[in-house]
C-alpha cells in the first residue's frame, strides 16, 4: 500500500495494512493444515499463512507447485495486477478452492511432456524462447467449489496459470487448472 506521510509517500506492507483479515485468514491456512493428512497440502497451507504474516510467497509459491496426491487445487493470495490501471504492479489478492477431475487432468498429462519441444517450435526467434525455466508445469481440470477476492467480481475465469513469481517459474514452471466448472458462487466477504 502506498500512503501518504506528511508530504512523502511511503509504501505499508500488507502484511500490516491488512493485518486484520490477513491475521484471521492465517489461522484458518493454519487449522486447515493441522486437519489434512496429505504431506504437500498440510506443508502449502502452514507456508501460506506464514506468508500472509511476512509478504514472502517465495517458499509457500514452491509449496504450491509441489502440491500432489491431494483432490483438493488451492489458489489464495495476492497474484494478479488487472486492477491496477496506474502501472500494472499492484496486486490484488484472490482465492480459488477446487476439486481435480483426474480423468479430465490424466487426459492432458501427454502436454507436459511436450513443454520444451513446444518451447523449441515456437514461430519465435530463438533469443525470445527460454529453455532455462522449470518445464515441470502441471496441467489439471477441476471445478471450481469456491472463489473470492478478486476471482469473483468482472469476467469469470476459466482457468489459471499461476505463480506469477518469475523464480518460481525459473525454478518448477508454472501450474494451470482449467476450470470445467468455474466461477463457483462464493459467500460475501470472500
Amino acid at each position: 500500500m502506498v500512503k501518504r506521510q506528511g508530504d512523502k509517500l511511503v509504501a505499508v506492507p500488507y502484511s500490516e495494512e491488512y493485518k486484520q483479515w490477513l491475521e484471521p485468514a492465517a489461522k484458518l491456512l493454519e487449522q486447515a493444515a493441522a486437519k489434512t493428512s496429505n504431506p504437500s497440502l498440510k506443508k502449502f497451507l502452514s507456508l501460506r499463512a506464514q506468508s500472509f504474516r511476512t509478504d514472502d510467497y517465495f517458499q509457500s509459491e514452491l509449496a504450491w507447485m509441489d502440491l500432489k496426491d491431494t483432490p483438493i487445487e488451492v489458489a489464495i493470495g495476492p497474484y494478479e495486477v488487472y486492477t491496477d490501471t496506474l502501472y500494472g504492479r499492484k496486486t490484488a489478492f484472490e482465492a480459488f478452492v477446487t476439486l481435480k477431475d483426474p480423468k479430465e487432468s490424466s487426459a492432458l498429462d501427454v502436454y507436459k511432456g511436450r513443454l520444451r519441444a513446444m518451447e523449441q517450435n515456437l514461430p519465435v526467434e530463438e533469443k525470445y524462447k527460454n529453455f532455462q525455466r522449470g518445464f515441470e508445469s502441471p496441467i489439471a481440470v477441476a471445478d471450481q467449489v469456491h472463489g473470492g477476492g478478486d476471482n469473483v467480481p468482472g469476467v469469470q475465469t476459466i482457468a489459471f496459470n499461476l505463480p506469477n513469481d518469475e523464480r518460481v517459474r525459473e525454478a518448477k514452471g508454472a501450474k494451470k487448472v482449467i476450470c470445467a466448472m468455474c466461477s463457483a458462487p462464493s459467500t460475501s466477504g470472500s
